[in-house]
């Protein structure tokens, strides 16, 4: 294990609501609607690679994504004053795709999304859409699994 960990309080979640909640973050990156899906952000975002990356982990991936506005003054000159700029980020889970529906392993209570993996939140300023967080955050995750899988257990 990476990181000793202790269980504060656990919170009992139904297994049929769990499946909705992750099913419906899942939508918000393989659904053609959803807002993070690649078919909406490939329209604007340069960056290749993490389209890739995000293409690439989709399936294993639930998320959700949120924008807020924001007046601010961003310079020192009066003159210039205030405006409404919107912050931006997405909160996304990946789960390991040994133990997904993909993979061997897959247990009972894990389903066909397998166990978590690791959560990443992106966090950008000054952007439009939340859903512009997510091939950072799908990067994040592919870099994470890089690591993972050169560094010894133990």
């Amino acid at each position: 294990h990476y990181f000793d960990k202790e269980v504060v309080r656990e919170t009992p979640l139904p297994k049929h609501v769990r499946d909705i909640l992750l099913d419906a973050t899942n939508r918000v990156l393989t659904s053609p609607q959803g807002c993070a899906s690649t078919n909406r952000i490939r329209n604007y975002y340069d960056d290749r690679d993490a389209i890739k990356a995000l293409n690439s982990l989709k399936k294993n991936m639930c998320g959700k994504t949120s924008s807020a506005e924001k007046v601010e003054s961003v310079t020192l000159d009066i003159e210039t004053g205030t405006h409404v700029y919107k912050h931006l980020w997405f909160g996304g889970t990946s789960f390991d795709a040994k133990t997904s529906h993909e993979g061997e392993g897959a247990t009972v209570f894990f389903d066909e999304y397998g166990k978590p993996e690791i959560v990443v939140v992106v966090y950008l300023r000054f952007g439009d859409f939340g859903r512009e967080a997510a091939p950072p955050a799908a990067q994040m995750i592919k870099k994470w699994r890089e690591i993972k899988s050169r560094t010894p257990v133990g």
